[in-house]
């Protein structure tokens, strides 16, 4: 993925990023000239699932050759591509880009068409709630969800002050940490 600053003077390029056992592999077109071209929007998405298809059997591959395996029935994919109404982006659905991203696993020749996830939609890694299209309303509901859950727990128990603060320090902040620090919040929600 590469990425420029507004004034095109900072470029930023990435393949992705890991963190033990889950990845996060990217793509987006090259050319910076095509990308206002609505004609040429599905050669476009076409490209760019290609080369995420590409990157990421070069990841299965690699990590073939070392022992390791994806478990292909927990791999999904989703794309960002605007369409623009009237002068208003919004994020094209799975629907609006009919694209398929297939690996193969191993030994196995097979190609296995890998989920698909709409950018409306949520997913977990790391024990954060993403929507892809950048929302975190439905992380936020967790989170609060989370917290009712954690003090109806809490105040029907017998815990001392010192204890309840115990678990709250190292049960419940632990457990928002990485949530929190992955989303945004605006301070009502907050």
């Amino acid at each position: 993925m590469e990425f420029r600053s507004i004034t095109k003077t900072v470029t930023v390029v990435s393949k992705g990023a890991t963190f033990v056992d889950d990845t996060g592999l990217g793509s987006n077109y090259p050319s910076h000239e095509l990308q206002n071209n609505i004609e040429a929007l599905p050669m476009i998405e076409h490209t760019i699932v290609c080369n995420l298809q590409s990157l990421s059997q070069e990841w299965e591959r690699l990590l073939f050759s070392i022992g390791g395996a994806l478990n292909l029935s927990k791999c999904f994919w989703f794309m960002l591509s605007w369409r623009w109404a009237n002068g208003i982006p919004t994020i094209a659905t799975k629907t609006n880009t009919h694209q398929h991203l297939c690996l193969t696993s191993g030994t196995d020749t097979a190609t296995v068409d890998t989920s698909r996830i709409d950018p409306h939609n949520t997913f977990c890694t790391l024990g954060v709630y993403i929507m892809p299209n950048g929302s975190c309303e439905d992380a936020f509901s967790r989170l609060v969800n989370s917290a009712l859950e954690y003090a109806s727990a809490v105040t029907s128990t017998y815990l001392t002050r010192d204890t309840a603060l115990t678990s709250y320090i190292q049960q419940f902040l632990s457990k928002l940490q990485n949530q929190l620090l992955a989303i945004s919040l605006n301070y009502q929600q907050c």
